[in-house]
């Protein structure tokens, strides 16, 4: 039996996966149920975890205003690699280029 020191979980998360696992072996046969069932269970965590995620985000402290540089930044690149030119680009490129290459010489 896994304990709760076994996971990097809150006390109440591991309770919920243990009752699913405990739910999953006495079930078996009704996984969407029971899948529902631990959504059912998860999504007021979720909904909590998400919104606090965002706030500190939005927020203006340092770290806040560092992540939402680094992210600029970071698309700012993306954008550059998908631009005829960009690495992306010359990659995709190249490798229509091979298909085609590789169908000629089937047929």
């Amino acid at each position: 039996m896994v304990s709760a020191n076994d996971y990097p979980f809150t006390s109440f998360r591991w309770r919920v996966l243990n009752a699913l696992r405990m739910e999953l072996n006495s079930r078996g046969d009704n996984l969407w149920s029971t899948a529902a069932y631990m959504a059912a269970l998860c999504r007021p965590i979720l909904q909590r975890e998400i919104g606090r995620a965002v706030e500190e985000l939005m927020g203006d402290s340092d770290d806040a205003k560092e992540r939402r540089r680094r992210a600029k930044e970071l698309g700012e690149l993306a954008h550059k690699a998908v631009e005829e030119g960009g690495s992306s680009h010359s990659n995709i490129t190249l490798f229509l280029q091979d298909i085609m290459q590789q169908e000629k010489l089937k047929n």
